[in-house]
């Protein structure tokens, strides 16, 4: 079981995820892989995604994530911070985002700041 590092407020709705992920071959970018999974587990500073495709720890990744509440998609860069894989053959990660990459990480971070 992870240990909970995460300070901030969690909401739990199920939320659609599209996500992408570089794809550098020997140093050459190869064309990017774009990915679907769920998140029920989402704070101001990370989330936990779950879906088919393997990530590692450590990568990087791209994420457009829709919250219901939202009036639009919010376009973020994460970091893996750990993978498990479910005896279904799916995967659960955390990922941590990345401020300073993150497009949209003001008014992600406003979805937050109301809530306890």
């Amino acid at each position: 079981m992870q240990h909970e590092k995460r300070s901030h407020a969690r909401q739990n709705p199920e939320t659609s995820i599209i996500f992408t992920i570089d794809n550098t071959v020997d140093g050459i970018q190869q064309a990017e892989i774009r990915l679907e999974g769920k998140s029920k587990d989402i704070s101001a500073t990370g989330l936990r995604i779950h879906g088919k495709h393997a990530v590692e720890k450590g990568q990087q990744i791209k994420l457009w994530v829709e919250i219901a509440q939202a009036s639009h998609k919010f376009q973020l860069v994460a970091t893996v911070k750990w993978v498990t894989q479910t005896t279904e053959d799916e995967f659960v990660a955390g990922l941590e985002i990345d401020e300073d990459k993150s497009e949209d990480h003001l008014e992600w971070l406003a979805q937050f700041s109301n809530r306890n």
